[in-house]
């Protein structure tokens, strides 16, 4: 039977409202709390209760308590991550550190190994990253491949102790370093030689993912603001839901609180 026609769209607007896809039986569950239909915030928290209950019950081997308490202040999460346990077994990466159920989910969503070392350091909280000349090579060779989308910031510093210019970039997606450095410094010697980068790691994808830049030819029926992250959403690969990243931006409650050991940290060279 379809739940109760009076409360159909209580159900539905409590669905919509946390980002679920409700199944038959929790429909079911749900429809004890909503018979009187008011829309009030007590019915909203005894159906969150059920809701996280359910998921917990099925799925809470697999999250430490640090991450039950992150979903029961996030339930629009909870979709992701049946996904991700039944369609991954929310292993990981073979060959990665394991960083729990969260932690690997969110590094599966990023497509480059680049995108992946960055994040890591992060949420293991590692701390500040000088990084490989390798490395730096490969950044500049992407800059100087860009040169007209160099933002010059201040035309006249000292940067290791010789006259230099500060710039910033953008990455954009096929430099596959999108999510890892984003929008970064860089600085140039006076004859415009990149010499060396500056850039912080916060992962703050609540207030949109660091780095992602302007699509090429525009934002077509779209605001461009949030045509970037639905570009991004929609070349995700492998088994996570392609969704997360749009919802994270525009529900997550407690970034502060995500995970007790990640850390901010900085990314230098030289």
């Amino acid at each position: 039977c379809p739940p109760l026609p009076e409360c159909s769209n209580r159900i539905s607007k409590f669905a919509n409202t946390y980002g679920l896809n409700l199944d038959y039986n929790e429909e079911k569950l749900l429809e004890e709390v909503f018979k009187e239909c008011n829309g009030d915030e007590e019915e909203d928290e005894e159906a969150k209760k059920i809701i996280y209950g359910k998921f917990i019950e099925d799925y809470g081997d697999h999250l430490t308590n640090e991450e039950k308490e992150i979903v029961n202040n996030n339930l629009w999460m909870i979709k992701h991550l049946e996904e991700y346990i039944d369609d991954c077994s929310g292993n990981g990466s073979p060959g990665r550190p394991d960083l729990g159920l969260l932690g690997n989910f969110i590094r599966d969503i990023l497509n480059t190994s680049e995108e992946k070392d960055f994040f890591e350091r992060y949420w293991q909280g590692t701390g500040d990253w000088h990084i490989s000349t390798s490395m730096f090579n490969q950044i500049t060779s992407f800059l100087n491949a860009d040169l007209p989308s160099w933002n010059l910031v201040n035309s006249s510093v000292i940067f290791n102790g010789v006259a230099a210019k500060q710039y910033t970039y953008t990455m954009l997606p096929y430099t596959g370093y999108e999510l890892a450095l984003g929008t970064f410094t860089f600085y140039t010697d006076l004859a415009g030689n990149v010499i060396g980068i500056y850039d912080n790691y916060d992962f703050d994808w609540h207030s949109g993912a660091p780095g992602i830049g302007p699509i090429v030819g525009g934002c077509p029926n779209i605001p461009c603001e949030v045509a970037p992250l639905i570009e991004f959403s929609n070349f995700l690969v492998g088994c996570t839901d392609r969704t997360f990243v749009n919802e994270w931006q525009t529900r997550f409650t407690s970034i502060a609180g995500f995970a007790s050991g990640a850390k901010s940290y900085n990314i230098f060279y030289p």
